[in-house]
């Protein structure tokens, strides 16, 4: 049975179920955005999937603030002492950038809908308001850090995917395994 807490050797099950809901909703509005494009804008499935894209990042923004309480508040497992100093430190301004920038692209998103006069349902349990007036120039300059943050993210994560898979399978110190809920072999 996996602890709920992190330990110096795994992560606990609450740190497995942010980092993999968080990926998986990332994962998905990805996908939304990519098809949305594929679909006319009179076409209602058009604003249902950007509908459904705000209401996943404004999940992201929640899910991710209580995901950088529990990582401050908890443990964290150690790195072999076999891995290299700089993919130590390389690991760990990957994980914490990401961590910056999984809040940053909601809320640039979020900001977009505000500055683009639009409020924000989430769900249809509550509604964000577009709190200021519509501003063409703000709206731009948020759908550019939105649309850059989501490259970067898309860099850094793949950076992520690949060292896992390095000390996985060329490694094989079960650097992997430990966020892993299941047994690899």
């Amino acid at each position: 049975m996996l602890p709920l807490k992190n330990t110096t050797q795994r992560f606990g099950v609450i740190t497995q179920l942010f980092h993999w809901i968080i990926a998986g909703i990332i994962i998905v509005n990805y996908y939304l955005v990519y098809r949305r494009d594929y679909i006319p804008e009179t076409n209602p499935d058009n604003l249902a999937y950007i509908l459904l894209h705000k209401a996943l990042g404004v999940t992201v923004i929640i899910l991710g603030v209580l995901f950088v309480i529990w990582r401050l508040t908890n443990t964290k497992p150690l790195l072999p002492s076999s891995t290299p100093h700089y993919e130590k430190i390389l690991a760990k301004a990957t994980h914490h950038t990401l961590l910056v920038l999984i809040l940053l692209m909601p809320l640039t998103g979020l900001l977009l809908s505000v500055f683009g006069g639009r409020p924000t349902s989430v769900f249809g349990l509550f509604t964000i308001p577009a709190l200021a007036e519509a501003n063409k120039e703000w709206q731009t300059i948020f759908y550019t850090l939105h649309e850059w943050i989501s490259y970067i993210i898309i860099g850094l994560v793949s950076l992520h995917v690949l060292g896992a898979l390095k000390h996985q399978f060329f490694y094989k110190d079960n650097v992997l395994r430990r966020i892993l809920p299941v047994k690899l072999k």
